[in-house]
């Protein structure tokens, strides 16, 4: 473990030792792993130093705790956390192309509110660059969405393998049902994300536990 600095929380990576080591050692591949507590992010993550819980973790029930321990050490073994200057490149173009297609899209707004007030609904010169503005900044977030594919397939790489070495999908499926609603979904869809939907992430994985239980 991660030295802590708040005794709470090194309490409790002491109290979960066992549980920790039962889901590392269904990764053999993974020689030696840090484990480390991360208070200021509110997810668990892991990076190329080791696997970092959130303070939320310690809440959860045990089938929980394991299913995102296991996610993040699939990350790790699959190699989805390694340095890449592709992806870092990727990452970059990602986040200017963003800003830049929500500026137009605000843009777009705004002109097409001084062009109705100037114009009207008739086709006129001045509604030229609202709509102009409004059609890139939809087709830079689509674009942006489309490329964030790569990070959703290594989500539900990580997923499925968690399950398979786990033998179940009850706690991916508890803990995901939790924000599975129509309104996240729906969110998630139009601005983009690098990870599946809620309600994707339990689909799939009550399929794999179905398969699995047959």
């Amino acid at each position: 473990f991660e030295p802590c600095e708040n005794e709470k929380m090194h309490k409790g990576l002491l109290e979960n030792e066992k549980l920790i080591k039962q889901v590392l050692n269904k990764y053999p591949e993974l020689k030696s792993i840090t484990i480390g507590v991360d208070d200021k992010k509110s997810s668990a993550y892991a990076s190329s130093s080791g696997i970092y819980l959130d303070l939320n973790w310690f809440k959860e029930d045990d089938n929980v705790k394991q299913f995102i321990l296991a996610h993040e050490a699939a990350h790790i073994t699959c190699k989805h956390t390694g340095f890449s200057i592709i992806k870092t490149l990727v990452r970059l173009k990602n986040f200017v192309l963003t800003n830049l297609s929500y500026g137009a899209i605000c843009l777009g707004v705004v002109g097409s509110a001084w062009s109705y007030r100037t114009a009207g609904l008739k086709v006129h010169k001045n509604w030229i660059i609202p709509i102009s503005s409004l059609m890139f900044g939809i087709k830079g977030l689509s674009m942006v969405n489309k490329s964030l594919e790569s990070h959703r397939q290594d989500e539900r790489q990580a997923d499925l393998m968690a399950v398979e070495r786990l033998g179940t999908a009850e706690g991916g499926i508890k803990f995901f049902e939790k924000y599975d609603c129509m309104f996240i979904d729906l969110v998630l869809k139009i601005i983009g994300s690098t990870h599946p939907t809620p309600s994707e992430r339990v689909a799939y994985l009550q399929a794999w536990q179905s398969q699995y239980k047959n």
